[in-house]
């Protein structure tokens, strides 16, 4: 569908930036991450997650797992990209609600 996901809450933020309810997270700094995602779902299997840097896809799974797909990236990323974990399929994703967390990124300077 071309959407990208949002993200409603925080938790510590170093080196990057995000405004809660906001599909798009900031890096501050230049330097080689890791970036570890995890969706749980209700509907969307065979669909295509990927992340995207400034708008181009840098990696893509398929969701084949049902309910749940994990997965991670290394990237040089420079100060001032922009992250997105974007729904790159042709059918919509039903995101688990509460308590579950429905996505969530996980992002490390590694050097």
């Amino acid at each position: 569908m071309g959407a990208d996901i949002p993200f409603s809450d925080n938790n510590t933020l170093n080196g990057a930036s995000h405004s809660e309810g906001s599909a798009v997270i900031t890096v501050s700094e230049a330097g080689e991450y890791k970036i570890d995602f995890e969706l749980n779902y209700l509907l969307g299997l065979s669909n295509i997650i990927a992340i995207r840097v400034n708008g181009d896809s840098k990696s893509s799974t398929i969701l084949m797992n049902p309910n749940q797909t994990k997965g991670s990236v290394q990237l040089s990323l420079n100060a001032g990209d922009s992250i997105t974990l974007q729904n790159a399929g042709p059918a919509f994703i039903q995101l688990a609600s509460s308590p579950d967390i429905a996505a969530k990124l996980e992002i490390t300077k590694v050097n």
